[in-house]
């Protein structure tokens, strides 16, 4: 054949096309690539046609640009068509589209994602070099016979094809020194993990010289056979895998002189992984929530599960996400639990196996920021309420005016107390934190201690019930609104994603304003004395 190698790449990629073009030729492979090649006189396209056929192997430059491009495409169908060997030259972590997968699913991949380049198109030109010796064993000529037609030719086609096809297999799965020894020590994720969102696979070795060390890395996916992948990188992020997956790495080396060795696989482990909490979500039926202690009305706690405003909300927007795919299911609701402060808010962050936080939260900017939070459209709004003493006036003229008022603490019920009392909030206010705030704020309010609680509405109207109740104790709400307090806007409160999860909050919103119409006369019927 007058060429070894046709180089098929797309023009975003010329740069690493001619470095390729330029080892392979160093190394006596003799190669067509355009426009260099392209005859003056002839059209483009039959000079593509022709010297695709005139090659032994196709060298796909694969990228993200070339995954998308229709001239790459009819190249590599042609090369097909024509039975020519191809080997993807893979420059950048992209799977490949559905109509590219179609031709090249089978082939034998090099990856050269990382650095440096040249070291890759050295494996490649030996790639090349393996199939050119092993597919040039002497044949004596035979004299020509009779019957010797055609279809003998024909299958002397397939052996051929045969040979280079077991030529490539063998040299990409061919016996490296000493297949045992060294391992990696896996590091993330822990096993059996639980990962949502952007996720790095690392892993360490000791006693090898970082000269020349790569690694192999296999993933197997439920039901899917491994992905074995090389990388010269202590690390990965997985590309095309989901759900349930195994997987183990070993240390290939290679000291000066001597030949490639590979260590032992490590011992196989197991995570589970979706790019996104809605992937996990739809697959696994379940919302996973991450809470702060179940206390009154929105998240409370009924034996090992978890009821109330929120919870049951997130029950119906879920279903309704399940039945938009076809899925006539309502999904369980899990949950992991911490106290209300810094390691509440850092849950998405910390704990991958939460898919939102849902606990009465306030949306406010500051948190988005500090947090890196997103903030669904509002579950519900409504004004904060001073709790005082029956004929007691919080307010006069628009100020604050009770000597004593208590909050819970890194709330923003805090945060306003504070405001509202301006530069003497050092003297007059009264923090609140732990479990069970609420109860002791009213607690001291009822014996004096303090002169007001400043609470959000629907808690308010609860616990001054409760109290109603088990004591007969008698207090005056005041909603602070804006003609109480000029400039003064409601609470919104809402459930809370990963900045990565925008898919998931999408959802989230669509389903929460289809059903705002009919949430606050559920509120009314729960919480007695609510209204708008």
């Amino acid at each position: 054949m007058p060429y070894d190698a046709f180089i098929s790449y797309c023009s975003e990629d010329k740069k690493v096309a001619d470095a390729v073009c330029g080892t392979l030729e160093a190394n006596k492979i003799r190669c067509w690539i355009a426009p260099r090649d392209v005859v003056p006189g002839r059209t483009w396209g039959s000079a593509i046609v022709d010297a695709i056929g005139d090659s032994a192997v196709m060298v796909v430059i694969f990228s993200r640009h070339s995954n998308g491009s229709p001239q790459v495409m009819r190249e590599i169908e042609r090369a097909v068509n024509k039975g020519v060997s191809i080997i993807p030259f893979r420059v950048e972590a992209v799977m490949p589209s559905k109509d590219m997968e179609y031709f090249i699913s089978s082939c034998h991949w090099l990856d050269a994602m990382n650095p440096p380049l040249e070291r890759h198109i050295g494996e490649l030109a030996d790639a090349i070099l393996a199939l050119q010796h092993r597919g040039a064993s002497p044949v004596k000529e035979a004299a020509p016979k009779k019957s010797q037609t055609r279809p003998a030719a024909l299958w002397i086609s397939f052996a051929l094809a045969a040979i280079l096809a077991i030529a490539a297999g063998a040299w990409f799965f061919r016996p490296k020194a000493n297949d045992a020894g060294p391992t990696a020590q896996l590091e993330r994720p822990a096993p059996n993990a639980s990962v949502v969102g952007p996720l790095l696979l690392s892993w360490t070795t000791k006693d090898l010289p970082q000269e020349n060390l790569s690694f192999e890395v296999s993933l197997t996916p439920a039901g899917k056979a491994p992905i074995v992948q090389r990388t010269a990188r202590n690390s990965i992020v997985p590309q095309g895998v989901e759900g349930k997956i195994r997987w183990k790495v070993r240390p290939i080396w290679q000291s000066p002189g001597q030949p490639e060795r590979v260590g032992a696989w490590n011992k196989e482990q197991d995570f589970t992984y979706y790019p996104s909490a809605l992937n996990r979500i739809i697959a696994t039926r379940t919302i996973h929530v991450g809470t702060a202690e179940p206390d009154g009305f929105f998240v409370k706690q009924d034996g090992a599960e978890l009821t109330g405003y929120e919870i049951e909300l997130l029950r119906d927007l879920g279903t309704k996400i399940l039945a938009a795919r076809g899925i006539a299911a309502k999904p369980a609701i899990t949950y992991t639990r911490r106290i209300w402060g810094e390691d509440f808010f850092r849950l998405l962050e910390r704990d991958g196996a939460v898919d939102l936080i849902a606990s009465a939260i306030s949306i406010t900017p500051e948190r988005e920021k500090t947090y890196g939070l997103l903030f669904s459209e509002p579950t519900l709004q409504y004004p904060q309420t001073m709790i005082a003493k029956p004929g007691v006036k919080p307010f006069v003229d628009g100020k604050l005016v009770l000597a004593r008022v208590g909050a819970a603490e890194k709330t923003t019920n805090e945060t306003f107390a504070r405001k509202l009392l301006g530069e003497t909030a050092s003297e007059r206010f009264v923090p609140y934190a732990g479990s069970g705030a609420y109860d002791r704020m009213l607690a001291d309010l009822v014996a004096e201690r303090i002169d007001g609680a400043l609470i959000d509405k629907p808690y308010a109207l609860q616990k001054v019930a409760e109290l109603k109740q088990s004591i007969g104790a008698d207090l005056a709400l005041t909603d602070i609104t804006a003609e109480i307090v000029p400039g003064i806007e409601l609470e919104k409160m809402g459930f809370a994603v990963r900045k990565s999860d925008r898919a998931l909050l999408q959802e989230i919103d669509a389903q929460l304003k289809a059903t705002s119409a009919t949430r606050d006369g559920v509120l009314s019927k729960s919480i007695p004395g609510w209204s708008k």
